[in-house]
């Protein structure tokens, strides 16, 4: 039965990642050192950190949503057992501190600004 599960998921990775392939060459991601195309390159380390911490929220953001909907398919084909369903809880609760961790991290980057004046 387990692989059974195994060999869905799989199959299931195998057809996103397929049929994402072809939309790879159409996706362009902006450069962090250069998204103002108007004035040209980030120059200076506040506006640096400001960007890579808005691709980090981004990412963290992505593996949140995709960790929340593993918990819900563990829920799902969880079938009453306690064990699996204590997984699929506990990788919701990781994803929700993961998150809450992303979000106060920019926060305090903020505040490390503003205590050394940047």
């Amino acid at each position: 039965m387990k692989k059974h599960y195994r060999i869905v998921i799989f199959l299931s990775a195998l057809v996103i990642f397929g049929f994402s392939a072809p939309l790879a060459h159409a996706l362009s991601l902006p450069n962090p050192l250069c998204s103002d195309t108007s004035s040209g390159c980030i120059e200076t380390l506040p506006g640096l950190i400001d960007n890579i911490i808005g691709y980090v929220r981004d990412v963290v953001g992505a593996l949140a949503i995709l960790m929340f909907v593993v918990s819900g398919i563990y829920f799902v084909i969880s079938s009453g057992d306690p064990g699996k369903i204590a997984t699929a809880r506990r990788i919701a609760i990781y994803a929700a501190w993961g998150t809450a961790i992303a979000l106060a991290a920019e926060g305090l980057v903020e505040v490390i600004k503003a205590v050394l004046g940047g």
